[in-house]
């Protein structure tokens, strides 16, 4: 509750929309990473520290949604994508923190990443390893 404590940079301009690429393409395939509808890019991706690739980014959601549809959204979008599988076998994990409902889920397969949610949807963490 109040103002955060932490004045973001302003979001560069050309920024990538709904069903623009986001992040490094997939290896060795080249899929794309989408943003999805009803999401924008907050700045641009980093550089997983994977050593086979990958990226890292954070995104919002345009309007109020919950932890879990948002969570959802993301790890089947992400899960989707070539070898990766939705969610590996006990790696959904829920909690509460300082108030703020929190969601992680792990991908696994070749493909795998972590898709973390928080503060009741609006802002997702994505990532992506090109294992």
């Amino acid at each position: 509750a109040g103002e955060s404590p932490v004045t973001p940079p302003p979001v560069p301009d050309g920024r990538p929309g709904p069903g623009d690429p986001i992040g490094a393409p997939f290896a060795p395939s080249g899929e794309e990473h989408r943003l999805l509808d009803g999401y924008e890019l907050l700045a641009p991706p980093i550089m997983s520290s994977c050593t086979t690739g990958g990226f890292v980014a954070v995104v919002r959601a345009a309007e109020e949604q919950g932890t879990d549809d948002a969570v959802d959204a993301w790890a089947g979008h992400l899960g989707s994508e070539s070898f990766a599988q939705v969610p590996a076998p006990d790696s959904d994990a829920s909690a509460t923190i300082g108030g703020v409902p929190t969601r992680r889920v792990v991908l696994s397969g070749a493909g795998a990443g972590t898709v973390t949610v928080t503060g009741a949807g609006d802002y997702v963490l994505l990532d992506r390893c090109n294992d």
